[in-house]
Order: C-alpha cells, then structure tokens, then sequence
C-alpha cells in the first residue's frame, strides 16, 4: 500500500519490480504475499498489526534498558 502511494503511475508489474529491487524480495514471493492478502484480508491485517506492536515493544523495552544502563 505504501508503495501504491509512492508511485501511483506506475503498472502492477513495475511495482512488483519496484518492490524486489528495494526489498530483495523476489517478485515471486511478493505476487504470493499478495494473492494471500487479497484472500484472507483480516487475517493478514492482524499478523501485520501484531508484528507492528511486537516491534514497538521491543524498541521501548530496549530503551528501557538503555536507561537502566546508563544511570
């Protein structure tokens, strides 16, 4: 979606393309990712959400310890 709105002009096979040169993901895999998204939207939505909250605990837990660390 992010990508979409980068570069609105471009076809979905440039954005495909876009993606692996950014990414290193192979069209492949992403054309999959994205078959699997358009088929089970909620489910994917909640992975991505998940892993969005997971990332954030991480880095405030690793600030957390930053501080600890340096008093």
């Amino acid at each position: 979606m992010t990508a979409r709105a980068a570069e609105p002009a471009l076809t979905e096979t440039d954005l495909v393309a876009m993606i692996e040169d950014n990414t290193g993901v192979p069209r492949r895999m992403t054309s999959i990712a994205l078959a699997c998204w358009s088929a089970y939207p909620l489910d994917v939505d909640a992975l991505v959400e998940h892993a969005q909250r997971a990332e954030a605990d991480g880095i405030a837990a690793d600030g957390r310890t930053h501080g600890l660390l340096s008093s």
